[in-house]
């Protein structure tokens, strides 16, 4: 009986350190997938990705939101225009348990989990929101907001997207 105990204490702490509790490594930026050692999934994903304008942040409000409530353990989601495939403009959040990284050495390009050690018990999102302001530029004309959905530990969803066309929104302000 000792035994089992010590391998399942054993188990869960590999887990653990595969879980990534600190968000997605700066590695995993390019071909956001985690890892876990884990294909993700090649199946419809419970998840949307929702956006709508913020004129007092001058960006947009974009969502990740599951339509029948599926639970979610980890994320990473950037913005990316279509020349080059790299994260574009900046993320903020004020969303528990997540925080903005820099991708592809650009500044809060990107946005992950950040689980600390006390919140091990309740360690899922519902639905999350965070506030993507794009760059100013002219030729920026269409943004694709593309996640990694980690469900669990086994269950990872890549590609979760949404495109927009910027010029169909008329914003007060840009930085």
């Amino acid at each position: 009986m000792k035994a089992f105990i010590l391998l399942l204490a054993l188990t869960s702490c590999i887990n653990y350190v595969y879980l990534y509790p600190n968000g997605a490594p700066l590695q995993q930026c390019d071909k956001m997938i985690p890892g876990h050692g884990v294909k993700p999934l090649d199946e419809q994903p419970p998840y949307q990705i929702m956006y709508l304008p913020n004129n007092s942040s001058g960006g947009f409000d974009v969502s990740i939101l599951s339509p029948d409530m599926t639970r979610f353990k980890g994320l990473l989601i950037q913005a990316r225009g279509r020349w080059d495939g790299k994260a574009i403009g900046k993320w903020q959040t004020k969303v528990a348990n997540t925080k903005a990284i820099d991708c592809f050495g650009f500044s809060s390009s990107a946005v992950t989990h950040n689980w600390h050690d006390d919140d091990l018990a309740k360690r899922y999102f519902q639905g999350v929101t965070f506030t993507w302001i794009p760059p100013y530029s002219r030729k920026l004309n269409r943004v694709k907001f593309v996640a990694t959905i980690v469900q669990s530990f086994k269950r990872i969803y890549y590609n979760v997207s949404a495109q927009m066309m910027l010029k169909s929104y008329k914003l007060t302000k840009l930085n």
